[in-house]
């Protein structure tokens, strides 16, 4: 297994497309959109989405296998979002490359700040995150588009 991080461009808009489609298969709701929702998006919001230079994938052995976003937040920080493994790499090692990636991100665009949301049951991707230094905030909030689920911030300072 050889694991290679990439940042999308432009020209990547169908494998962005694809990868953001299996995310939303794979966790339907969790992701604050659906997959009918954004599969009807157009080529042009693709290819602006993918070369906007906020989002990376992971690629074993040059096969797609887990993607991570990192886009400033309303307060001028980073936030990460949109952190997916497809299933058979989960355990693996690469998420917590994707998140070395986020880190790395972040701190290329000058902010020692990186925020993000996580679903408070989701045991597994809290403590991959507590591994790389995010801390709760205390702050919850009800997750879009999942009645009854809530999500937790977490910080990396």
């Amino acid at each position: 297994m050889t694991i290679t991080i990439h940042r999308f461009t432009a020209e990547d808009w169908e494998l962005m497309r694809a990868l953001r489609l299996a995310t939303l298969s794979d966790a339907p709701r969790a992701f604050g959109s659906s997959f009918d929702e954004e599969r009807s998006y157009t080529e042009s919001y693709w290819q602006a989405r993918a070369g906007s230079g906020h989002s990376l994938w992971a690629a074993d052995d040059g096969e797609p296998v887990g993607t991570v976003g990192v886009r400033p937040d309303e307060d001028g920080n980073q936030l990460m979002v949109w952190m997916w493994v497809i299933p058979a790499h989960r355990g693996s090692g690469v998420a917590d490359l994707l998140v070395e990636a986020a880190v790395a991100m972040a701190a290329g665009r000058g902010s020692d700040t990186l925020r993000l949301w996580v679903e408070t049951e989701s045991t597994a991707a809290r403590k991959l995150y507590a591994r790389h230094g995010f801390e709760p905030t205390g702050r919850t909030e009800p997750m879009r588009g999942i009645p009854g689920r809530i999500q937790l911030e977490m910080i990396r300072r």
